[in-house]
């Protein structure tokens, strides 16, 4: 009977312990690719609204306190996902300008 016991039952969990890692393997390995998915969104809504603001005052030679605030914190969370060197100097530049 033990000898039953060990040959299929324990085999038997075994192969259920593996199943269940892999699994967990494939439920994680998706769970990353959607976050992934959801980093680049806002990445690109980040670079989005930053280039809005941009086109919005690039003419001028002075800006708004409110846009200067707005650029501020949208670039904070930008430097957060390894800024390149495009937005960054589009944001040195609103930078240098005046306030109103």
């Amino acid at each position: 009977m033990l000898d039953w016991i060990i040959q299929y039952w324990i085999q038997l969990v075994f192969g259920l312990m593996i199943t269940f890692a892999g699994y967990l393997y494939r439920q994680v390995k998706k769970y990353r690719h959607h976050l992934r998915s959801i980093e680049n969104t806002v990445i690109t809504l980040l670079k989005f609204k930053i280039m809005e603001i941009y086109e919005q005052i690039k003419d001028k030679d002075m800006i708004s306190m409110s846009d200067k605030e707005k650029i501020s914190k949208l670039y904070n969370e930008y430097k957060q996902f390894e800024p390149n060197g495009l937005i960054n100097d589009l944001v040195r530049t609103l930078n240098n300008k005046k306030v109103e």
